[in-house]
């Protein structure tokens, strides 16, 4: 029953809507009889202005422009019936005018060029001045701009002060200044819902909501608005492109809201459909007759929605969503605010005022109420968590209570335990670091001990060694003394035998330093026969000059003789023979040169070769008198070894006598070293049995240090479980703030 309740109030608000835009107005006279002229001139304006060229119009009718932007006349003969005072009735008027009545200008309807505005939904009204009409007649001439390709032309109205206060208050409230308020309230609720998608993004729905609101607020304004509107037609197509895409957002939020029908199928038929309609309307921002009949077009997707909306909305209901009831009960009430256009429009009369706007506000206020009460019930269902929460905290106060009195003792005993574990850890850390120190005092005297006894070991053995060393090198001492003996002999004869060497290696020397001296000579004279070889070399080169003169002189005389004739042929011969000789002598000159310069190679070798021999005999010479020194010193080494041999006879003699001495206290040095050993043995075996013990010792305190320092952990866990028991008996107090920060929530909400 709850669900049904707005749907009440919607038929009650549908039917005063519809009472209120289908009520009588005061009567007037409507003024049928016109004759119509298309350009522009200023005297038609005059009331003796021949017009019976022009063509008759019977209003209402629909005037044909020739092009957009264009300018046309109306006149008629009006008579005015009564006492007034009288006013011109424009009603809804598809132009932009200016209204004279015999010549005299008494108002404008819109605004024309270079800032054309027109308001096609709204009807003006002009006081008609007394004067004017005081004969009961009076030319009315309509100077009009359109910017289509037609207008719309209800025809005029003659009507008393009743009628001109209606149309310029109630018809303006329900044809302009209604739809103001609810392009401010669609306006004001956008922005709402804009913050709520704010502070919850994964609500999308409330998105689309948003962009549904804001959007149809332009087609109001546009609709409602006389000023502060710009005046291009590109303004009128984005209004009407607003409307297109509100209701598309609108339909994109029904598939969200209720999770029905597939939510990207419809993103993509509204992205279409807003991108194709968006190209024809501003495609077409020439012609206001044309834009208007794309917006007739546009009228089709949109009811489509529409019917698809009341699908989703029809199955949001069967599932028991309650939900989709004020969104039922809104688009019932738009649906009768169209009934009403339709039904005017099909009997082609003129209503006081189109609720198309009504249609699409009531949706969307169905759609806000719906959300609304979403909104609510979320509201109550934080009032009875809070409640619930509340009385949950009162029970559970008791406990904590209890809680709170237990933590305190465990807490006293944690800590207790804690002290004393530490202690007794403690203690038994010392008492394990000692006992690991007696025991490896006691494993460094084993090894000590050890050490002593392989130390005794080898004493004993090296005292052996040493008598047995002794005993041989007492007979290496007697056959020593036997050979210093002849060395002693032998040294005599090689004393002897290195004098002779002596002298002979004297008279070597002497031979190599003659030889020295002869290959000096040998070398001076090789150089007498080099220059030699050179001065044959340059008798050579002027014999080769001689040769050439004497050729060149024997050439020129034969040339001469050639000169000369038969008186120079004897000469000629000469010169030939000449030239002959002096060819032999060059020949001769040159096998010369060459053994000269064989000679010089030979001469070159043979110095180098004499100087190898000079250098040999000057290292012979030199090595020679180095031999002669050491003969000399081996003939003195070989006395002094013979004066050293006699003292090492004496010396060997009292080493025997020590030998025989050492071998007695080496023996008894021996003995003593076995009897060490033998002590050092059974300290051994005491040592490893002290290091037994401490070892025992050291597992013994260890694993009391262990349990103690397990103790320790337990006190201490004991500790941060009491810690965390009164952090929760402390959390009390929090979460009774908690619960009372969800009043002022639950009102937000």
């Amino acid at each position: 029953m709850k669900n049904a309740v707005p749907i009440v109030p919607s038929l009650l608000l549908l039917l005063s809507a519809l009472a209120l835009a289908s009520c009588g107005v005061p009567d007037s006279a409507l003024v049928e009889s016109w004759r119509i002229a298309h350009g522009d001139s200023p005297e038609r304006s005059d009331p003796s202005f021949d017009d019976s060229s022009w063509e008759s119009l019977t209003a209402p009718a629909l005037i044909p422009v020739p092009e957009a932007d264009s300018w046309f006349w109306l006149r008629a003969d009006v008579r005015f019936e009564g006492t007034g005072p009288f006013w011109l009735i424009s009603q809804k008027f598809g132009a932009a005018c200016q209204v004279f009545v015999d010549g005299v200008l008494v108002g404008e309807r819109g605004s024309l060029p270079p800032r054309p505005l027109i308001r096609p939904g709204v009807t003006d009204a002009w006081l008609v001045p007394s004067n004017l009409v005081e004969d009961g007649r009076a030319v009315v001439a309509v100077r009009s701009y359109a910017r289509g390709t037609s207008a719309d032309y209800p025809g005029f109205k003659v009507g008393g002060r009743e009628a001109a206060e209606f149309e310029l208050h109630t018809a303006r409230l329900l044809n302009l200044q209604v739809y103001i308020v609810l392009a401010v309230l669609c306006l004001f609720l956008g922005a709402y819902f804009i913050w709520q998608y704010k502070s919850r993004p994964k609500d999308r729905f409330n998105l689309w909501y948003a962009l549904s609101l804001v959007l149809i607020s332009f087609y109001f304004y546009e609709l409602g608005a006389e000023r502060f509107i710009p005046v291009t037609l590109a303004f009128k197509a984005f209004a009407k492109v607003a409307l297109t895409a509100s209701i598309g957002f609108l339909m994109l939020f029904f598939t969200e809201f209720f999770d029905i029908l597939s939510g990207r199928v419809f993103k993509v038929l509204v992205g279409v459909q807003i991108l194709a309609f968006s190209a024809l309307f501003f495609a077409n921002t020439g012609d206001e007759t044309e834009l208007m009949d794309i917006f007739s077009l546009s009228l089709l997707p949109i009811f489509a929605e529409i019917i698809s909306g009341v699908y989703i909305l029809v199955r949001a209901a069967l599932l028991k969503r309650s939900d989709a009831i004020p969104i039922l009960a809104g688009l019932v009430l738009g649906v009768g605010f169209g009934v009403h256009d339709i039904v005017y429009q099909v009997g082609g009369t003129e209503p006081m005022a189109w609720l198309q706007g009504f249609t699409f506000f009531a949706l969307d206020m169905g759609v806000f109420v719906a959300m609304s009460a979403r909104a609510a019930r979320a509201a109550n269902e934080v009032e009875v968590f809070a409640r619930e929460t509340a009385e949950r905290r009162d029970r559970l106060g008791a406990v904590v209570d209890a809680a709170g009195r237990v933590v305190g003792a465990v807490a006293a005993m944690a800590r207790d335990l804690e002290e004393r574990a530490g202690e007794l850890a403690r203690t038994a850390e010392l008492s394990r670091n000692e006992a690991k120190a007696i025991e490896a005092e006691a494993d460094r005297q084993r090894v000590a001990v050890g050490e002593a006894v392989g130390s005794a070991n080898d004493m004993a053995r090296s005292s052996e060694r040493v008598d047995e060393e002794l005993a041989l090198e007492s007979e290496r001492l007697e056959g020593a003394l036997g050979a210093v003996g002849d060395i002693i002999s032998g040294t005599v004869g090689v004393s002897s035998d290195v004098t002779v060497a002596a002298e002979l290696s004297e008279g070597l020397a002497r031979r190599v330093e003659d030889g020295v001296r002869d290959v000096a000579s040998l070398g001076s004279s090789i150089a007498k026969v080099r220059e030699a070889s050179k001065e044959i070399t340059e008798v050579v080169e002027s014999v080769n000059d001689f040769a050439e003169r004497t050729n060149l002189l024997a050439m020129n005389a034969s040339i001469e003789a050639a000169h000369a004739g038969a008186a120079g042929r004897g000469f000629s011969v000469i010169a030939h023979e000449i030239k002959k000789l002096a060819q032999a002598s060059a020949d001769r000159a040159a096998r010369i040169g060459e053994m000269a310069s064989s000679i010089d190679a030979l001469v070159s070798e043979g110095a180098g070769a004499a100087a190898k021999v000079e250098n040999g005999l000057g290292r012979i010479a030199a090595d020679s008198g180095d031999a002669v020194g050491r003969i000399k010193g081996v003939a003195e080494a070989a006395l002094r070894q013979r004066e050293l041999a006699d003292g090492a006879s004496s010396v060997l003699g009292t080493f025997s006598d020590s030998s025989r001495r050492m071998r007695e206290q080496t023996a008894a040095q021996a003995g003593y070293s076995r009897l060490v050993r033998d002590s050092m043995g059974a300290l051994e075996e005491g040592a490893a049995r002290v290091k037994s013990a401490g070892s025992r010792i050291v597992t013994g305190v260890g694993a009391l240090a262990e349990q103690a320092i397990g103790l320790r952990d337990l006190a201490t866990r004991s500790s941060a479980i009491a810690a965390e028991l009164a952090s929760i008996v402390g959390k009390r107090t929090d979460s009774e703030e908690g619960i009372d920060l969800l009043e002022p929530e639950r009102d937000r909400a």
